[in-house]
């Protein structure tokens, strides 16, 4: 199998594509990881002479790998056409520098348009959201927003735009319940429950905390802790902190 080049390079490929299913810039220490494993799994694929057996799989799935990401980014790709040197400022035009990937979380980090979508109908749907926040229809603004998701990411991680650029273009952007709302776009995860169920995690820590102070800040927490201590519910706890 080692010296048969076209099973070789079917192994890499499905190992690549699986990587990319995680992330399309996996670092030097999750190919190695991935390459230890496959011998681990398929002791047949051993190489022979080198110092650990997956030495040589691991260089050629890097190259596998950045084979696959040119392959994709021909095809448009957002998560990797994002990183072609045409698409990077002027100060920042090398191969490796400001490489654009999602951070822990990020599920959706750099979605395609939806199917038939364009450019140029998001943008117009994009000019829709302002006249609706003023009507505040939040219905109407919950789908513009979610139906111009992957037109926002683009603003946000290709174009890299600032922080007033965006609140000019996305003011709904900045609403609360917005805010919960593009949290969960990305990270498929609710905000609130997830505060809530963090915060539940610490209650018992920060209450110690809030306790033992003392002085004039000892003083501001003692009514809030004095009703704790009559009422000890989860929600008068969470409430108090």
């Amino acid at each position: 199998v080692l010296y048969n080049t076209s099973v070789r390079s079917e192994i890499l490929e499905k190992l690549a594509d699986y990587m990319y299913s995680y992330t399309p810039y996996p670092t030097g220490l999750r190919v190695g990881q991935v390459a230890e494993a496959l011998v681990k799994k398929h002791p047949c694929l051993t190489e022979p002479g080198s110092c650990n057996g997956w030495n040589g799989w691991m260089y050629s799935l890097k190259y596998k790998m950045g084979n696959y990401r040119t392959k994709l980014r021909k095809l448009g790709f957002p998560e990797v056409t994002c990183n072609s040197l045409s698409n990077k400022r002027p100060g920042e035009r090398k191969t490796a520098q400001k490489v654009k990937k999602a951070r822990k979380g990020e599920v959706k980090y750099l979605p395609h348009y939806p199917l038939g979508e364009t450019a140029e109908h998001q943008e117009q749907l994009r000019l829709k959201i302002p006249s609706e926040l003023k009507k505040q229809e939040k219905t109407t603004i919950n789908q513009l927003m979610s139906s111009t998701f992957a037109h926002r990411r683009r603003d946000v991680v290709s174009l890299q735009l600032n922080v007033k650029e965006i609140k000019d273009r996305w003011p709904a952007l900045f609403n609360v319940s917005q805010i919960s709302a593009e949290f969960k776009r990305i990270t498929t995860v609710n905000l609130e429950d997830k505060f809530m169920y963090m915060l539940d995690q610490y209650i018992p820590k920060l209450l110690s905390i809030f306790q033992a102070k003392k002085g004039a800040a000892g003083e501001r927490h003692r009514t809030a802790m004095n009703i704790l201590l009559q009422n000890e519910t989860l929600e008068i706890t969470g409430e108090v902190v």
